[in-house]
């Protein structure tokens, strides 16, 4: 995520969804949260099956399905979307959150999605390349994108069934440092996860939350 402010936060998650709540081997996010037999969580939402939920335009106005609406975090699913494209979107969401300090501040945003086609991202640490262990025209015979990226952490990968959340929040607003904000972050993957019965828990060692002895 851009660092245009240093206190504004653009953060991810990955969750890969079990095959029989996501409708299928290889589904995407989309199925999941979107009429699939994944029920949210029953809390206030802000929004219901009769609120109108605008379709995404390919801008940050409606990235995508609002299923979250609230003074304070508005929440989209985007379904299916490259990583080039999301990324765009996340940049424009970012500079709305710098420039909504002028105004008072904005709700923090919420993307939830699938990266289609699959993409292996590698950060800016130095020993990163390395850890790549195909070449970018290897991998690409198989249908996935090698993308540099600005973000911390490692390589990771983004494949099919994979939910995944960017988060973009001005950390004033909240009153919280980075480290706040990660560990906030947790806290709210613990508690959904507990929705489905699914238990799980941070390790002290690293950043992010395990269950069932997978990352």
């Amino acid at each position: 995520m851009p660092t245009g402010a240093t206190t504004l936060a653009g953060t991810s998650f990955n969750w890969h969804l079990p095959a029989g709540n996501a409708g299928g081997g290889g589904a995407c996010a989309k199925s999941a949260i979107r009429g699939g037999a994944v029920a949210w969580p029953t809390y206030d939402r802000g929004v219901d099956a009769t609120t109108p939920r605008p379709a995404w335009t390919g801008g940050a106005d409606r990235p995508g399905e609002c299923v979250i609406d609230t003074p304070h975090l508005r929440a989209w699913d985007v379904g299916r979307i490259s990583y080039a494209d999301a990324y765009a979107l996340q940049t424009e969401l970012h500079a709305r959150q710098v420039a909504a300090r002028e105004t008072g501040g904005c709700p923090a945003t919420l993307l939830l999605l699938e990266h289609d086609p699959p993409v292996v991202t590698v950060s800016r640490r130095p020993s990163a390349p390395g850890h790549v262990l195909m070449s970018r025209e290897a991998l690409a015979s198989r249908g996935v994108e090698l993308v540099e990226t600005d973000r911390g952490g490692d390589v990771t990968w983004h494949g099919p069934g994979q939910l995944v959340g960017y988060a973009i929040a001005d950390l004033n607003a909240v009153g919280l440092r980075i480290h706040g904000w990660m560990r906030l972050l947790e806290e709210c993957v613990i508690r959904t996860a507990a929705q489905w019965s699914i238990e799980a828990a941070p390790d002290a060692t690293a950043t992010g939350v395990w269950a069932g002895g997978e990352g």
